[in-house]
């Protein structure tokens, strides 16, 4: 009896025409090319990793030279330490700070600017060594002179520091002369000192304690008698020193030397290095002021050399001499 024809998969054998076929649904994996490629990005990579390594850590890439300009006050050595040890900070706990790369100029400026009396800064990066600092100062103190001592004032008017005591070469003394005859007829001069004035050393001072207003309050001591008395000046007093001193001292003519203080409720003298005296108001706004003092000197073509003194404080008239 014949057995019924069942379907199968399987084959004992293949035919010679089904051997040298090719099964159109094998993958055959490329592994030279894949090989290829991941020594491309193997070494891309490694140069990448290298380059960071040398950027970072290389010493030709940290900063290396520090340029500072606009220093008058501050003390340039004391400036320049603080600027490395920002620098020499840690970033992400190894990286080192002075990596050309890694400092943040704007991190610079606000740690100096909370440091020092700084006005305004400027931070610039020069590849691949160099950091260039552009410093304009702002004024924090006064330098007051009462006749026996100068000292630092804060912007408050507070006494902070005595600098140093009025030497007597400081002060010019006055004399008068009388004569007297003995009774052997021989003339005998006698010499009284009848005043003194006070020279204000504002060339040494400005050399030892730094480019700040000096004033000279001709009240003397009397306006401080007690010691534990620190306030000398009101701080609007202060502010005017200030204002004037910036808004002069670009002048050639009329860069201001010290000021002379009589009473803090009326009027200021203004000695300048070259040229006349100026004498202003406290009271009366001083942008005012200059515009009247630069009209004049232009309109009339004042010769500020040859000028004894400019007198601003009757406005609408000016008064010189």
């Amino acid at each position: 009896m014949k057995k019924p024809f069942l379907y199968t998969s399987q084959r004992k054998g293949k035919d010679f025409a089904w051997v040298k076929k090719r099964n159109p649904f094998s993958v055959t994996e490329n592994t030279g090319l894949s090989l290829k490629i991941k020594l491309y990005w193997m070494t891309i990579f490694l140069s990448f990793v290298v380059m960071l390594y040398f950027l970072f850590f290389h010493t030709f890439f940290h900063i290396q030279k520090i340029d500072v300009t606009g220093l008058n006050r501050i003390d340039q050595l004391a400036f320049e330490d603080s600027v490395h040890t920002i620098l020499h900070f840690k970033k992400f706990i190894f990286l080192p700070g002075e990596s050309y790369i890694l400092v943040n100029t704007q991190e610079i400026v606000d740690f100096l600017k909370e440091k020092y009396p700084i006005k305004r800064i400027k931070v610039e990066k020069s590849f691949p060594q160099t950091l260039s600092l552009e410093v304009e100062e702002r004024i924090s103190n006064v330098i007051y002179d009462d006749g026996l001592e100068y000292a630092y004032l804060d912007l408050y008017g507070n006494k902070v520091e005595t600098l140093r005591k009025v030497t007597d070469d400081e002060w010019k003394k006055e004399y008068s002369i009388t004569t007297s005859t003995l009774s052997t007829g021989e003339i005998q001069e006698h010499k009284t000192e009848v005043g003194k004035n006070h020279i204000v050393d504002y060339i040494g001072l400005s050399g030892s304690y730094g480019d700040y207003p000096i004033v000279y309050d001709i009240r003397g001591a009397k306006n401080h008698e007690s010691e534990s008395e620190r306030t000398l000046l009101k701080e609007k007093t202060i502010q005017a020193l200030i204002q004037w001193f910036e808004m002069l001292k670009t002048s050639q003519d009329l860069s201001p030397a010290y000021f002379l203080l009589e009473d803090e409720y009326r009027d200021l003298t203004i000695f300048t290095k070259k040229g006349p005296k100026l004498m202003v108001s406290l009271h009366d706004p001083i942008d005012r002021q200059i515009e009247d003092l630069n009209t004049v000197v232009e309109k009339k073509k004042l010769d500020l050399l040859h000028i004894q003194y400019i007198d601003l404080r009757f406005p609408p008239n000016i008064y010189w001499r």
